[in-house]
């Protein structure tokens, strides 16, 4: 990067200031003048995202915050309990006895009651 235009000026680079980590993204600092004029110009590095296998490093964060594994495993072993129940699907061996344990640690540790309040 040696010159660039900017808004239709030739702007030749003088010095590199630097560069930061701004959200996995590398800033590179430029100084830029033309014609007595100086520009201060960031340039972009690359982000996960431009990786061709990057989208699965953010979505694998983005998972790991917003749905946490229990919340997860408790959604699926809520559907299958179900569907076993009405005799939609025959559960293996190995998954019923996770069903009954995963039953047992909800009985053992059930939900608090929220007294209804009512209003007006």
């Amino acid at each position: 990067m040696s010159d660039m235009i900017i808004g239709g000026k030739h702007f030749t680079l003088n010095k590199t200031e630097g560069h930061e980590e701004h959200g996995g993204r590398v800033l590179d600092h430029h100084y830029a003048s033309a014609d007595g004029e100086t520009k201060i110009v960031t340039e972009r590095g690359p982000t996960p995202a431009d990786e061709p296998d990057g989208y699965r490093e953010l979505r694998r964060k983005a998972y790991e915050r917003e749905m946490p594994i229990g919340e997860q495993l408790d959604a699926i072993l809520k559907t299958l309990n179900y569907l076993q129940m009405r005799k939609k699907i025959n559960a293996t061996r190995g998954l019923d006895a996770i069903i009954t344990k995963w039953l047992a640690i909800k009985k053992r540790y059930p939900k608090p009651e929220v007294p209804l309040v009512s209003v007006g």
